[in-house]
Parts: C-alpha cells; sequence; structure tokens
C-alpha cells in the first residue's frame, strides 16, 4: 500500500514537471529572439532620431504596439512589417521600407540607366515657345547625370539660337527620383546663387547653390559636390519668361526643381497644386541592406518660404488649359 502511495506521487511529480516543462517551452518560443530586437531597435530607433515629421506621435507608445506585432520574431524579416507599421504611422506620404533584393542588396546597388535614353522631351512650338518637359529618372550614377545635365544645357542653347520668346516648362510627368542632374543643366537660368534649401528637424540648414565652373554644391557644414557642367556659358535665354506647369503627379524631385525657381520675377506657375512631397530623404541601411527610405527634412526658397505641402501655382487651371494659358502670360510678358 505503501509502495502504491509513492508510486502514485512520483507520477503526479513527474507529470506536474512535464507540464512546466512544456509551459515554459511554449513561454519561450511567445518571445522575440534578440537578434531580433536589435534589428527591430536598430530601425526603430533610426526612424524616432531622424523623421522629419515626428512631433504628433508617442514613440514609447508606438514601439509597444510595434512590438506587438513581432512577439515570435527570431530572424531580420520576421520584423519588417513592425517596421512598416512604425513609417506607415508618420504619415508623411513620402517615407517607406524597402527589404533587401533576392541577393541581399539594397535599392542604391540596383539603380539603373539607360545610356541611350535621355529623361526629357524638347520642342519649339508654333509661335516662338521653347517646350521643356522633364520626366521622372532616379539613379545614383554620376556620369549618366552629367550627361544628363550636359544634355540639357545643350537644349537651352538651342532655344537661344532659335530666339525663343520664352520658355515652357513642362513638370506634370515629373513624379520624383533626382533633382540633381536636371538642376545642373537648368540652373544658367536662375538668376540666383541659391538654388534650393533644407532644413532638418533640428533646424540645421543646408542649401544646393551655384558656383563657378558649373560645378554646383550642397552647402551646410559640409560641402559635397552635387553635379557640373562640361560647358557653363551664359545662357541667351536667361530671363526670358519661363512659364511652369504643375499638375497633381508633379512630385517630390518633381517639386524641388520647382521651388528652385520660385520668387524669381520672369516666373509664373499654372496647373493645379502639387501633389505635396517635397521633403528630402535619407536612406538608412540595415544590417541585412534593407533600406528605411526616411523623410528627413523640408525644403524653402530663396526667400526662406517652407514647403511641406503642395506648391500651390500662381494660375490655378485645369492641367489641360496651363500650356494655352501659359502662352498667352509669356506673350504678354514679352512685350515689356
Amino acid at each position: 500500500m505503501k509502495q502504491l502511495f509513492f508510486l502514485c506521487l512520483l507520477l503526479v511529480l513527474l507529470a506536474f514537471k512535464t507540464k512546466n516543462n512544456i509551459y515554459k517551452h511554449s513561454t519561450d518560443e511567445q518571445q522575440p529572439s534578440q537578434i531580433a530586437l536589435a534589428y527591430f531597435g536598430k530601425a526603430f530607433t533610426l526612424i524616432e532620431k531622424n523623421a522629419y515629421f515626428y512631433k504628433h506621435l508617442d514613440f514609447s507608445a508606438l514601439k509597444h504596439q510595434a512590438l506587438e506585432k513581432m512577439k515570435t520574431a527570431q530572424t531580420y524579416e520576421d520584423t519588417y512589417d513592425a517596421i512598416r507599421f512604425v513609417v506607415s504611422q508618420l504619415n508623411d506620404r513620402h517615407s517607406y521600407f524597402q527589404p533587401p533584393s533576392a541577393d541581399g542588396k539594397n535599392s542604391f546597388n540596383h539603380a539603373q540607366f539607360d545610356n541611350q535614353k535621355i529623361p526629357f522631351e524638347l520642342s519649339i512650338l508654333d509661335g516662338g515657345y521653347g517646350l521643356l518637359r522633364l520626366k521622372s529618372y532616379n539613379s545614383t550614377n554620376s556620369i549618366n547625370s552629367h550627361r544628363i545635365a550636359d544634355s540639357l544645357y545643350s537644349c537651352l542653347a538651342e532655344f537661344g539660337r532659335k530666339k525663343v520668346k520664352g520658355i515652357i516648362l513642362d513638370m506634370r510627368v515629373m513624379e520624383g527620383g533626382t533633382y540633381v542632374p536636371f538642376l545642373t543643366g537648368i540652373a544658367p537660368l536662375i538668376s540666383n546663387e541659391q538654388l534650393i534649401g533644407f532644413i532638418d528637424r533640428k533646424g540645421k540648414r543646408t542649401q544646393t547653390v551655384r558656383y563657378k565652373n558649373g560645378i554646383y554644391f550642397k552647402n551646410g557644414r559640409k560641402k559635397s559636390r552635387m553635379g557640373y557642367l562640361t560647358r557653363y556659358d551664359p545662357l541667351e535665354v536667361a530671363g526670358k519668361p519661363i512659364a511652369i506647369l504643375t499638375g497633381q503627379y508633379t512630385a517630390s524631385a518633381g517639386e524641388m526643381i520647382v521651388i528652385a525657381f520660385l520668387g524669381l520675377d520672369n516666373v509664373k506657375l499654372f496647373g493645379v497644386p502639387t501633389l505635396g512631397v517635397p521633403t528630402g530623404k535619407s536612406n538608412l541601411a540595415l544590417a541585412d541592406s534593407a533600406m528605411i527610405s526616411l523623410t528627413s527634412s523640408a525644403c524653402y526658397d530663396r526667400q526662406k518660404v517652407l514647403y511641406t505641402g503642395p506648391i500651390q501655382p500662381d494660375v490655378k487651371c485645369q492641367e489641360e488649359q496651363a500650356e494655352k494659358l501659359a502662352k498667352s502670360w509669356i506673350d504678354t510678358f514679352s512685350t515689356f
């Protein structure tokens, strides 16, 4: 009888121990790994410390919400949805999270360009108007950027030889990418050293400015070269009226180019308000080459006007009417 009692007690203890071990194992499985926590923590800190639009967020609460979405995360990839959630809460319409490609590289390694294509169109319209239509372009290739800038400059020089009465700069399909090659090529039209300014969340300002010898710089605490022209003689069309056509898809880099012309006496905007993301980006790489493309600055013009939303045209009209109204304004301007 006594042996039976001890046998039963032993079985109860073994069952309790087994149940406890199962529960402990189950609990451990519900915890994110240290690798996942460290990866997410790095991404969260980058966003918290660098996002331009942050004042509307409670980052402590946001982090708690994000961690709830990665309770069982064991790998880097398991944290991606949580990171996407954090980025989405910035609500700036410009930031995004991009996982690494299949070969483990980020978008910088995949910047594509085509040496046979130029991302703009030009024509001389009946009546003597020079039309320049810019298209979206995104590459960090400096050789191709220089080629585009030189091509733009040559087109503007041709406008001068053809004695156009004014320039129509069509930005309605310029949805973003990089502004550098375009602004390098058309900067000789701008009668001001400063082209565009940027300000970060701490109030630090930098400017993209014109310098001698056809070289363009971003100038702040540290000067960095942006682009250059092979030729940089004064353009005959500099000072002619410039009508800029804006549309609902004019965005990002397109808006930055528009801002570079604001405040000049010979410039007027026609169309509808732009998309409203005239903001600078920081591309922040993570350990596995995933990337957070983060809105980290806003743009301002040479009159120190700050832009964080849509740019309003001087003459609001339907997009299909913009070119006609621009021609009428150029005709009026050229009579003075």
